[in-house]
Parts: C-alpha cells; structure tokens; sequence
C-alpha cells in the first residue's frame, strides 16, 4: 500500500511539473486571470455587483412604502389580517426571484465581458498565426493563444448552458407578478376607512381578493434555475478516433 501511494505521489509531481512548466504557465495564467476577473465582476460590488444592489434597492424602497401604509391596516378585522399575511408572504417569496434575477445578471454581464475580451484577443491572434503558419510560432504565442481560446470557448458555452439571460426575465417577471397580486391587497385595503373594510369583510368582498391571490399563487409558485444541459457538446470521440 505504501509503494502504490510512493508511485501515486511521484506521478502527481511529474504531473504537475509538466502542466507547470514553460510555455504552459502562460496557459494557465491566462485562464487564472479570467477566474479573477469572473470573481471580481460576479461576486464584488466593483462592477456589475453595486448595480445590481441598486436596483434591488430602489425596489425595495418603493415596496416599503406600501408596507407601511398595509401594516397599519392590518388589524382592522379578520379579513385584513388574512391579507396582510397573504401580502407578507407574497413579500419574502418574490425576494427569492429578486435575489436570483440579481445573481443571474451579474453572472451573465461578467461572463459576457470575459467572452468579449477572450473573443476579441483569441481571434486577433487566430489571424496573426493564420499569415505565418501554427508551426511557425512561439511556444509562447501558441501557449498564450490556446488560452484565450479556451476561455472563449468555455465561458461561451457556460453562458448556454446555465441560460443566465433567460433566468433574469423569467425571475424578475414573476417578481413583477407577484407585485400585482400585492397590489390586489393594497387596492382594497389602502383606500378605504376601517368602517369601510368591515362592510367589505362582511359581504365577502376582501376574502374574494383572498382567494383569487391564493389561486394565483398555487399556479405560479416556481423559481427559475434553468439549466440548458443540451448545449453541453457530446460528441462520440470514439467514432472521430476511427
């Protein structure tokens, strides 16, 4: 057992020697530094984090003034305080589509930057190597230009797969959808004095709005994390091998 973890261990490091080694390194530095790059855009509030924040924040501004006038008429009768926990509860499941379309679209400005920069430099390169021939080149060069085509070439397909544009809309529709539904409660309860709401609890008319959000909700409770996996490539390298 400890000869086969000997041998294990000396081929990592000749593994690693080899992968770490001249012109390689310029290979893996460049897709390193587009690593960086995701997580500074994606995950920071450098780039496209502190935009996103702001929208989030300017939403949620014009959300807390409608709370605050439903809250104080949330215990008027007993008709009132089931919609004010159905609005409340419509409040914390819409945040979920809001924080997924906000990740989403960090993701997908970040990812979209990077196959810009990648894109751009790989094909420059891709023409300058085309006049003088692959063969002709540096170790450097076609180190260099292997990995930027690589990270084209995967934050391309990741972009496909994991559908960040789609999820955004699909998220912050149902976001805006659920806000309609709240707007059914704040309808009919902002705009009335309370002697007004118990004449509306008492003939059915507060609940009616109730139920018809409840049916509403039971039809459109999803979260969006769509995932494309028929845009990952699947080919048979068997029969390209033949």
């Amino acid at each position: 057992m400890k000869s086969f973890f000997t041998y294990l261990w000396n081929n990592i490091k000749l593994l690693a020697l080899k992968v770490f080694k001249y012109p390689y390194t310029i290979t893996l530095a460049v897709i390193v530094f587009f690593m960086i790059l995701f997580f500074i855009t994606a995950e920071t509030k450098i780039f496209f984090g502190r935009a996103a924040d702001t929208l989030v924040k300017t939403i949620g501004n014009s959300d807390h003034l409608r709370d605050s006038l439903l809250a104080t008429k949330a215990n008027t009768n007993d008709c009132t305080k089931a919609l004010y926990n159905q609005y409340e509860y419509m409040n914390r499941y819409k945040q979920q589509h809001l924080s997924m379309a906000s990740t989403y679209e960090r993701y997908y400005f970040s990812f979209t930057l990077i196959l810009l920069i990648a894109s751009v430099i790989a094909s420059i390169m891709g023409v300058l190597i085309a006049r003088t021939g692959w063969q002709n080149q540096t170790p450097s060069i076609k180190a260099a230009f292997i990995g930027f085509f690589f990270s084209a070439s995967l934050t391309g397909l990741m972009t496909n797969v994991f559908n960040n544009a789609d999820n955004v809309n699909k998220n912050i529709s149902k976001y805006f959808y659920f806000t309609n539904l709240q707007t059914n409660i704040y309808d009919v309860m902002a705009t009335g004095v309370d002697s007004n709401l118990n004449k509306r609890c008492a003939d059915s008319t507060l609940l009616r709005v109730f139920w018809d959000n409840n049916k509403s909700m039971k039809e459109n409770m999803n979260l969006f994390l769509d995932i494309k996996a028929d845009k990952i490539p699947a080919t048979d390298f068997s029969k390209t091998i033949k």
